[in-house]
């Protein structure tokens, strides 16, 4: 699976829609800082898999952690996936643990939750950011527009980090 960061279509959108959260001081294992929520969808050509992974960074690129957020029940992904047989991780907020992760991830996890319960505004959001990577995507031409990047070249965010090391 093919994961896209939604600000590579959609740059200004995701400048002003981009979860930040700023700590003036440490919290609960989380050093005071600024820290970004990114959010990567599925780029395969007709994909309805109903999920987002977030990867979150401070402000020096540093990657936090890896979340993944499916937001349709078991019933869906057991029906998508042709199986009930290790669908369990798919459905809700959990560590994306095809992914690296970073020292406090698990605090990372349980501050995404506290966001998406707090503010259905923004659960809304990724849904709808989802829908517009999925409109996207429904034609292969702009699935093949979507620029490949190597482990070993750097990430498409900018950051200067190799694609290996950052959030693809």
């Amino acid at each position: 699976m093919q994961l896209t960061p939604y600000h590579l279509y959609f740059s200004e959108q995701a400048q002003l829609e981009t979860r930040v959260v700023t700590f003036s001081e440490d919290e609960g294992g989380i050093k005071a800082g600024t820290y970004f929520f990114q959010e990567l969808f599925c780029a395969e050509f007709g994909c309805n898999c109903r999920r987002a992974l977030i990867t979150v960074h401070d402000a020096d690129h540093q990657l936090m952690a890896n979340i993944s957020y499916g937001w349709a029940d078991l019933n869906f992904y057991a029906k998508w996936m042709g199986s009930r047989q290790g669908i369990e991780h798919i459905p809700g907020i959990n560590l994306y643990e095809m992914q690296p992760q970073g020292e406090n991830c698990l605090r990372f996890v349980a501050l995404f939750k506290e966001m998406i319960t707090s503010d259905p505004a923004y659960e809304k959001r990724i849904r709808r950011h989802y829908q517009q990577m999925k409109e996207l995507n429904q034609s292969p031409v702009a699935v093949k527009a979507v620029e490949k990047v190597g482990r070993n070249e750097p990430c498409l965010c900018g950051s200067g980090k190799k694609a290996k090391k950052c959030c693809l």
